[in-house]
């Protein structure tokens, strides 16, 4: 898992040669764009959402969910992301978006959705199979941007991708010292994740299912300002998880509020008798691409150091493999 961590920025790279390669045509009029996914799948679509947020005025939605929502017609632009290609909950938005004559690509390593676009002469953007969907990052979002921009729906990104190649090869070693000593104190700890923006409402929920998925902890992430209003409440019931929870914030300067900064910080001092601990992290780079990335790298690396702490498999997700058995045992 840390090698694939670390060759994330050569996957950058590659991701935007993919997305080049696949053949767009234009429609005169897009009244949305619409990524389905589940899972590590889904991520790419909440990284292009989070920067077409300041780049286009058309509403973008991750959408996690078997059927597409009433919004999705002939102006809509799917994106239908499955690594594996075999996703039920994919596969039957696939078929939705066909119903409905949507403009349709597929983003997916092979199986059964591959299958399908071939069949229906979609356009396939094909990406490299071999890892776990959630180290795929890279693939699973940069071919996106650039599809949109062919289609002229956002601005091209290829300087704001150099940029983050090379903060990320730059940093690597010094993230994953310090996501050495943050697995320390994680350790035995239950780790609630607050993203103080919204660019960054992904990057906390990455955190989450990273280290749901390769340290295999239970794990949560909220919203400032919004868990402010109503969470906060909860901290010191039960009794037992007193002392149990460790505060990670996520900051960037660029796109926060900064009453939210002094929100969390007035927050996390009236629940100094309740958690373990807290620490804020904030962006690095320039370009709103390279900032994010910079969190889900270091988040990403947190992960595998707790991993290595508990002395489990990063890799291996057998309760997921197992649930996807069983379900596939029964008819759709």
């Amino acid at each position: 898992m840390l090698d694939l961590i670390y060759h994330l920025p050569e996957q950058l790279q590659n991701a935007w040669v993919v997305g080049r390669s696949c053949s767009v045509r234009k429609r005169r009029k897009v009244d949305n764009v619409v990524i389905t996914g589940m899972g590590g799948s889904a991520i790419g679509g909440e990284i292009v959402k989070s920067l077409l947020l300041a780049d286009t005025s058309i509403p973008v939605m991750v959408w996690r969910d078997y059927r597409l929502p009433p919004m999705v017609g002939r102006r809509t632009v799917l994106f239908a992301s499955s690594y594996s290609g075999n996703t039920e909950e994919t596969i039957a938005a696939y078929l939705s978006g066909r119903e409905r004559g949507v403009q349709i690509f597929v983003l997916t390593s092979g199986g059964r959705l591959a299958e399908m676009a071939a069949g229906d002469g979609v356009p396939l953007i094909k990406i490299p199979s071999g890892m776990p969907p959630r180290a795929a990052i890279g693939f699973m979002s940069i071919p996106i941007l650039v599809v949109l921009n062919k289609l002229g729906l956002c601005h091209n990104y290829e300087d704001d991708i150099m940029e983050t190649e090379i903060l990320l090869k730059e940093r690597m070693n010094f993230w994953r010292r310090r996501a050495s000593a943050l697995g320390n104190f994680l350790f035995k700890q239950i780790p609630i994740i607050y993203s103080m923006s919204r660019v960054l409402d992904w990057v906390g929920y990455r955190w989450q299912c990273q280290l749901n998925e390769n340290a295999k902890v239970i794990a949560h992430h909220g919203c400032l300002p919004e868990q402010s209003h109503n969470e906060v409440m909860g901290f010191g019931a039960p009794d037992f998880i007193n002392k149990r929870i460790f505060i990670i914030g996520l900051f960037d300067k660029k796109s926060a509020h900064h009453r939210t900064l002094i929100r969390f910080q007035e927050m996390v001092k009236l629940l100094r008798g309740y958690i373990a601990g807290f620490r804020i992290y904030e962006t690095e780079g320039k370009s709103l691409l390279a900032r994010m990335f910079s969190l889900s790298v270091f988040g990403d690396l947190v992960s595998v150091m707790l991993a290595k702490q508990r002395g489990v498999d990063p890799l291996t997700i057998p309760r997921i493999d197992e649930l996807k058995g069983s379900l596939s045992r029964r008819k759709m």
